[in-house]
């Protein structure tokens, strides 16, 4: 008996610190290099969205937009072309974005509509979306993270590829990330007194 609770409460112990670590370190964001390229996205073959205006590049993500929908399924699918052309500073300079799931970008960003029919949304009805139908149910709830002409960027530039993409302004996005922060603090806290707490347990109970 007192392996199987000395067991229990080192797992809980050890999940709980775990996850508190791992919510503290999303919480911080590093800061971008004194180098990071700083300019705006310049106009390039676009292409038409489902959601809010025509883009370079994006994310189209696809989900039920049922309120008595049984599950999460949705589809994601990229858009466009990565490379994009930045005036900066110091001049012009092409560089490939990275995944839009990667980048950060302000409260709102996402662009979102509700369709009964894919086949009426832009881009999407030249797109086999026979699996999409077959998983989800209509009405569908379509978000788009895009990047567009005219877009403020951020980037952490290395070899021409964007490790890093902050879209929109920056000291906003700062400011944003600061207000997420600062709710992440009392659970992250909790999670490591509860974490301590149950190894303190498993330890006294321990064979």
């Amino acid at each position: 008996m007192r392996y199987a609770l000395t067991f229990l409460f080192a797992t809980v112990g050890l999940g709980c610190l775990g996850l508190g670590a791992y919510i503290g370190a999303v919480g911080v964001n590093r800061p971008m290099p004194d180098d990071a390229l700083v300019g705006r996205v310049l106009p390039g073959e676009s292409l038409r969205s489902p959601a809010g205006e025509d883009f370079l590049y994006a994310r189209v993500r696809i989900r039920s937009a049922s309120p008595d929908a049984s599950g999460m399924t949705h589809i994601d699918r990229v858009f466009g072309n990565p490379r994009v052309r930045v005036e900066a500073a110091d001049g012009e300079q092409t560089i490939v974005v990275g995944s839009p799931d990667d980048w950060r970008v302000g409260a709102g960003h996402d662009d979102r509509v509700v369709v009964e029919d894919l086949a009426d949304a832009p881009l999407l009805a030249n797109q086999d979306m026979s699996g999409v139908r077959s998983a989800i149910a209509p009405p569908y709830e379509l978000s788009v993270r895009a990047l567009r002409a005219g877009d403020q960027v951020t980037a952490d530039v290395r070899d021409g590829r964007a490790r890093r993409l902050m879209v929109g302004d920056a000291e906003a996005l700062a400011a944003d990330s600061s207000r997420r922060d600062a709710g992440r603090l009392p659970i992250m806290g909790l999670l490591l007194v509860m974490g301590a707490a149950s190894l303190g347990v498993a330890y006294r109970v321990r064979p």
